[in-house]
């Protein structure tokens, strides 16, 4: 019986691959005011794949970064500057299982051939779908003044799915809304709503939308609540978070303020 038990604790484990962070901290402290900054004027809308390789393959080398992104302070924490609500500026504490789980989606995304590239113009940014017993009992009982809290707590939550538009900015339908006649450009789209745990497991669904002319979801399983609050990823050879893709270690950043035009600090709001 014991025997039993052990090999099929052994069958378990072995299935599981939990993702493991690693930080590249020279590049992973609290960003400066000098600090060039990565813009939404840096995109551009209705590309094909090989524009969008090429604007990630230029700003992945750029010192360009995501504005207010995610850092590691002096404790070890990673924190998440959010934009100042009454004067006051505030920093949620992120649970470092929800980067694995982040870092484990690129990794799987890419390798399934889901997506082609880490930044805007393809997987960039997140929506959240939230347990609703979860939200109802606790998340809507914070006040706004302590969204922060928010944050910790529902980036922290094991059941929260992390929802991604891909193929954001790709050139997939014709000025009928009808999808291009290309082998890459229909798996995109069919292809394009990825759902991923937040355990670190890098587990992934495809949600479908078949009423919506570019397949965008907004609804995932009976129990859950859509929340179009979520954070944006970049990939940058200086990013703090590293991920691999076909044996080469690159590195992202994450923050939740979104893609300003430039000229514009910040201002974008969540919730």
């Amino acid at each position: 019986m014991y025997k039993k038990t052990f090999i099929n604790l052994c069958l378990i484990f072995s299935t599981l691959s939990i993702s493991v962070l690693e930080i590249n901290l020279k590049n992973c402290s609290e960003a400066s005011d000098k600090d060039p900054v990565l813009y939404s004027d840096d995109f551009k809308w209705g590309e094909t794949k090989a524009e969008i390789l090429a604007r990630e393959k230029k700003l992945y080398n750029s010192n360009k970064r995501l504005e207010k992104r995610a850092y590691v302070n002096n404790e070890g924490e990673i924190k998440l500057p959010l934009n100042a609500l009454f004067g006051e500026e505030k920093f949620a504490t992120v649970a470092k299982k929800y980067v694995e789980s982040v870092k484990a989606h690129i990794e799987k995304a890419l390798k399934r051939n889901y997506v082609d590239s880490i930044i805007f113009s393809d997987m960039g940014h997140q929506h959240f779908f939230i347990p609703q017993k979860f939200y109802d009992e606790e998340l809507s009982k914070i006040p706004v003044k302590d969204k922060d809290l928010l944050y910790e707590k529902m980036l922290a939550h094991s059941e929260l799915k992390i929802l991604y538009h891909t193929a954001e900015q790709m050139k997939m339908v014709d000025e009928n809304k009808k999808i291009l006649d290309d082998r890459h450009t229909q798996w995109r789209f069919y292809t394009r709503n990825i759902v991923g745990d937040n355990k670190g497991l890098g587990t992934i669904d495809l949600v479908h939308q078949p009423d919506h002319s570019h397949n965008t979801s907004h609804s995932y399983e009976k129990g859950y609540k859509y929340l179009g609050a979520g954070l944006y990823l970049s990939a940058n050879k200086n990013g703090c978070f590293a991920y691999d893709h076909l044996g080469e270690k690159r590195y992202f950043d994450i923050n939740i303020v979104g893609l300003n035009p430039s000229g514009n600090s910040g201002d974008t709001d969540y919730f």
